[in-house]
């Protein structure tokens, strides 16, 4: 994110106005706090900047009109590729392009990240993408129900994250609200009756299928 914005400034010419600095505020303050302790943690100072770093680059990206519908396509194919193959074929698949692979015993695989809720929030976060795509129609509707499709699997699937099977479903009712029409109600209740239905078959001994009989 840094050398894409670096990139930008030197050939694309953006600029950048006082407030978008104040991203920057929480990334100086984790150098602060690091020599303060007499030590300079480079992951945390490199993680906190991180958030200034990515919401500046999706600023620029938006702004200026870089971002193309083919993008979203392309890391959806490119993330159920690597999901797949960790987990029909080898789960350790990837592990060089990754600081680490935190998954376990019950868990689902990570896919592009460290572990397998982060990789079902990320595909939460491009099901909602191609959702405004959709909406604002600059894709084609049965090419993202397609896309769509892909993440679910890999949701339910591949990364078995509780926490993005309950963010979907939340985002399923909340989008069934707003829009208020029978068809997607119909769709949310369809989509949680067969999330229910997936993972008391097949995700037997996932985390969601433990926390869900402790509740119970």
């Amino acid at each position: 994110s840094l050398l894409f914005l670096i990139f930008c400034h030197m050939i694309i010419e953006v600029k950048f106005t006082f407030s978008f600095f104040l991203l920057l505020v929480v990334f100086f303050y984790s150098i602060f706090i690091s020599i303060a302790y007499g030590s300079v943690n480079m992951r945390s100072v490199f993680g906190y900047g991180s958030v200034a770093f990515i919401g500046l680059s999706t600023y620029v990206i938006f702004r200026n009109k870089l971002f193309r519908s083919r993008y979203i396509e392309y890391f959806v194919l490119i993330w159920f590729i690597f999901g797949a193959v960790q987990t029909f074929i080898y789960e350790n698949f990837g592990e060089h392009l990754l600081p680490r692979m935190s998954t376990s015993e019950g868990r689902g695989v990570v896919g592009l990240s460290p572990e397998p809720s982060y990789y079902g929030i990320s595909c939460v976060f491009m099901f909602v993408v191609l959702q405004v795509l959709k909406n604002k129609e600059l894709m084609n509707a049965k090419v993202v129900n397609l896309y769509q499709i892909l993440l679910v699997v890999q949701i339910l699937i591949f990364a078995k994250s509780s926490i993005s099977i309950l963010m979907l479903i939340m985002y399923f009712i909340i989008y069934a609200m707003i829009n208020f029409k029978i068809k997607q109600i119909l769709l949310s209740i369809l989509f949680t009756l067969s999330s229910a239905w997936i993972m008391t078959h097949f995700l037997e001994e996932s985390r969601i299928i433990t926390i869900g009989n402790l509740l119970i």
